[in-house]
């Protein structure tokens, strides 16, 4: 099912806006950050609440399991996160618990899973750049702080992100051996310039010299 317009008006955000999220802009011409910030504030919703707005309203559609959003004339798939992780996660993604924790919670991912990659880059929102990190696996998106799964393409066309830095997995895990060293290096510097932090560390054999448990050897 394709929705020919959004559907957006003051009423039909009653709910959203009463999260503290979603802010209609009549001046805005950014339909995708519309939508963005509309499905922010649906994932903070809790089931009685969005089961509502789904039912009242055509902004956001359920069909065969997963939520659409539509902009003119292209449909925006989703799911949440919430749904697929143990409670006291979940109960975090239904919450602005979730919020500033898109770095270490994009590597917790990839680390878990042991495959995929933290992706790093620039989101446009509020009419502003905002670094930002996500993990993705087999061209799926993970955002944490959004509470979001949503394929790549989809998810570049509609934060407009730019990417500025990617670290796989086996990259992750091979560094994390060395957590005692660069746990003082925050997890946004880390991301953004990786390969130039590695290699000065590997300079240094003392820092790096570490047993077959990734533990630091005695001098």
């Amino acid at each position: 099912m394709i929705i020919k317009d959004n559907g957006m008006n003051s009423n039909t955000f009653d709910l959203l806006l009463g999260k503290g999220v979603y802010k209609i802009n009549e001046e805005s011409d950014s339909c995708q950050e519309d939508a963005l910030k509309a499905i922010e504030a649906f994932t903070l919703l809790d089931d009685e609440e969005q089961e509502f707005l789904l039912d009242s309203s055509r902004v956001i559609i359920k069909k065969d399991g997963a939520y659409f959003y539509t902009v003119g004339y292209r449909p925006y798939m989703f799911d949440r996160m919430d749904k697929y992780s143990n409670h006291e996660v979940a109960s975090k993604l239904r919450t602005k618990a979730r919020y500033k924790l898109c770095c270490p919670e994009s590597i917790k991912m990839a680390l878990d899973r042991k495959r995929g990659n933290v992706r790093i880059g620039y989101i446009h929102y509020s009419e502003k750049k905002i670094i930002h990190a996500i993990y993705e696996d087999d061209e799926i998106v993970y955002d944490f702080t959004k509470n979001l799964v949503m394929m790549e393409q989809d998810y570049y066309s509609l934060t407009e992100f730019e990417e500025l830095n990617v670290i796989t997995s086996n990259e992750l895990q091979s560094d994390f051996k060395y957590i005692e060293s660069i746990g003082t290096i925050p997890l946004k510097i880390y991301l953004l310039y990786r390969d130039e932090i590695m290699k000065d560390l590997k300079k240094n054999n003392k820092v790096l010299k570490v047993n077959e448990n990734g533990k630091k050897r005695s001098k």
